[in-house]
């Protein structure tokens, strides 16, 4: 049976005029992205010989990603990229009206995605990358603004795969984890569909992922882009490209593309994030309002 891999853009850029070592929730008119830490995160490797994955263990990593919520901030001396680390805290606010959502959600036990616009479209067992591609300059080309054709390199901080989809009206029974519905819906109407990720356990080789960097301890992360990976079917002999929001390829042979896609993350001495902490709760007095 086929299934499709999605592509949907994450911001590049990460936010501005931070101070007080607080960076407040995102009321902005764009998305940011965030290097971010998260303390005891599991996490798991891939062996590329025999295809198999490690057992899980619980480390300190970076990764990159959306938390459009209120975050500690410390210097990320020596990177001139992310100039800041990001611990994720939540902090109520009078009213969400003017927050800009983070989605995916990738913290707790699941990870969640609304996808606003591609909710319809999409299957259980769909792959959904999150990431850029980058342009490739070529002398002899019109196709694309600037003397620029689109490459088939793609950056990705997340990976999901899709397991079901519930409806906070319909689906009462289903307890999302506290502060969801405040980061991510509380501009969403009630009847809103969310997709609820696969995620790692035992005898499970489909799963959901960050790709990772562990901290080690020096007082700053290395990071400076997402792991790069081409997406490409060798049953169907077609690769994913093209930067549109929603971009995707059917494919016969998901889960080998898939593997191919670990492998590279892993090859590139990138570890797989499989489950984040919930972040803490803190009541901030200068929380904007």
């Amino acid at each position: 049976m086929a299934n499709k891999i999605w592509f949907v853009p994450h911001p590049y850029d990460e936010p501005q005029g931070m101070g007080n070592h607080i960076c407040q929730w995102n009321i902005s008119d764009t998305h940011h992205r965030k290097l971010i830490y998260s303390s005891n995160a599991e996490v798991i490797g891939l062996n590329t010989d025999t295809k198999g994955f490690s057992r899980v263990s619980k480390k300190d990593i970076f990764f990159l990603g959306e938390w459009e919520c209120c975050s500690k901030i410390r210097q990320n001396n020596g990177n001139n990229v992310f100039k800041y680390i990001h611990t994720p805290i939540y902090s109520e606010m009078d009213s969400y009206k003017r927050i800009i959502n983070t989605d995916p959600f990738v913290f707790g036990d699941d990870f969640y995605y609304t996808c606003c616009k591609l909710r319809d479209r999409m299957e259980a067992g769909d792959i959904v990358l999150f990431g850029h591609f980058k342009y490739q300059s070529k002398s002899n080309t019109n196709k694309m603004p600037n003397n620029k054709v689109q490459s088939t390199d793609l950056f990705i901080d997340t990976v999901i795969v899709l397991k079901e989809k519930v409806n906070r009206f319909y689906s009462p029974s289903h307890k999302f984890p506290s502060g969801y519905e405040e980061v991510t819906l509380s501009k969403m109407p009630l009847d809103h569909d969310i997709w609820i990720a696969q995620m790692h356990h035992a005898n499970n080789k489909f799963f959901s992922f960050v790709p990772c960097q562990i901290d080690n301890q020096s007082g700053y992360s290395p990071i400076t882009e997402a792991p790069k990976v081409v997406v490409y079917s060798k049953a169907d002999g077609i690769y994913l490209n093209g930067a549109q929001n929603g971009n995707h390829i059917e494919v016969s042979d998901i889960y080998d593309v898939y593997l191919d896609i670990v492998s590279q993350i892993t090859t590139a001495n990138w570890e797989l994030g499989v489950k984040m902490p919930m972040p803490n709760t803190e009541i901030l007095k200068n929380i904007i309002k």
